[in-house]
């Protein structure tokens, strides 16, 4: 299967020769679509597909590398996932992942992803047995439900970070295949470790995440 771009102007592909692409259906769909794709010559090949859930009230504009449109920008605690694309950070888990060739960051109890807009480290990692505290709100790391046994950071409003556009933005372990998220994206655990095995930091990956009725992808 072809990935066909030639009539859009995808100039950020040009340095990728990985892609994450996430289809949902509609702006307000909560279920979808996660293809694989690499890079093969000059051609866009679907190396594996597997279903995903997103955010409880579906895709808002993120902030990443896209140009972004006046309409539907995700905010802080809208329940909405980011559209667009997106560079990738960290994989994170409770134990390292055995082939994986992607930075990973093993997570402790002292870890928290901080969602208070008014904190100096809103939208950042940190260990509270270093950092000083200046937050109302965070996210644990070190899930005791397992969500975030195996995740990706994805870089949603981290260049710059503006407070209230949204924060803690992760391709993570779901509930189940009905359960939306808060805001990212989600898989089985046995999909999230395979996405994590295949990212290659030499091909410079990216995130690609719309609705099918806002851009379709064309893929054959």
């Amino acid at each position: 299967m072809a990935f066909k771009s030639s009539n859009t102007p995808l100039r950020w592909l040009d340095a990728a020769s990985q892609l994450i692409l996430v289809q949902t259906k509609e702006w307000s769909s909560i279920e979808g679509t996660c293809f694989l794709l690499e890079r093969n010559q000059h051609n866009w090949r679907v190396q594996q597909t597997f279903p995903i859930v997103v955010g409880k009230n579906g895709l808002r504009w993120g902030q990443g590398l896209h140009q972004m449109s006046t309409d539907y920008i995700k905010q802080e605690g809208d329940g909405a996932g980011p559209a667009g694309i997106f560079l990738l950070g960290t994989a994170f888990g409770d134990l390292p992942i055995n082939n994986s060739q992607w930075p990973f960051r093993k997570t402790t109890d002292s870890d928290l992803f901080i969602d208070d807009s008014r904190s100096n480290f809103y939208n950042q990692w940190v260990d509270t047995a270093t950092t000083q505290p200046d937050w109302n709100s965070h996210e644990v790391m070190n899930r005791p439900d397992g969500l975030y046994k195996r995740g990706l950071v994805i870089q949603h409003n981290m260049n710059p970070v503006q407070p209230n556009f949204g924060s803690a933005i992760f391709f993570h372990i779901w509930r189940s295949d009905t359960q939306p998220t808060l805001g990212c994206t989600a898989a089985t655990y046995h999909h999230t470790e395979a996405l994590l095995n295949w990212l290659r930091v030499e091909k410079q990956p990216l995130l690609l995440q719309f609705p099918i009725s806002f851009f379709n992808f064309n893929l054959i």
